[in-house]
């Protein structure tokens, strides 16, 4: 299965990283092929359209809070249609409170989108990234 994973969080945090390569690694060992877009970058690619699923994984913005980046919506509405496709919608966990509510915005973005939610989760560390991807495609 051909999987868009799309990465959404602020500057070069080496710990997210760790988090969205494990992800990727796990996806591809189950057999899956692994396309990594960086969302804050991208603007909306057509890839999404060759994609058979979807899996964002975001990491709020700030430390106390519960806002995503605002690049989500803008790079959804550049996308195109990805209505009815099938997804997963992953945050990693950062800060000591709004995680449980950024996970939640999430995925209600992703569903105003049409992406139907298969798999969610919030990632605390590469063991939780590794069992989140293979739950992908």
């Amino acid at each position: 299965m051909k999987v868009a994973l799309i990465c959404f969080y602020d500057g070069k945090d080496a710990r997210t990283e760790a988090i969205a390569g494990a992800v990727r690694q796990s996806a591809e060992e189950t057999g899956n092929t692994v396309q990594v877009l960086d969302g804050m970058q991208e603007t909306g690619p057509a890839a999404l359209a060759l994609s058979d699923y979807i899996a964002v994984i975001a990491r709020k913005s700030g430390f106390f809070g519960s806002a995503l980046p605002s690049r989500i919506k803008e790079f959804f509405a550049a996308a195109g249609s990805v209505a009815g496709k099938k997804g997963a919608a992953l945050l990693v966990s950062y800060g000591l409170f709004g995680n449980r509510k950024a996970y939640e915005n999430l995925m209600r973005s992703m569903e105003k989108e049409g992406v139907v939610l298969d798999y969610s989760d919030i990632l605390r560390n590469r063991d939780e990234a590794r069992a989140g991807g293979k739950n992908l495609g």
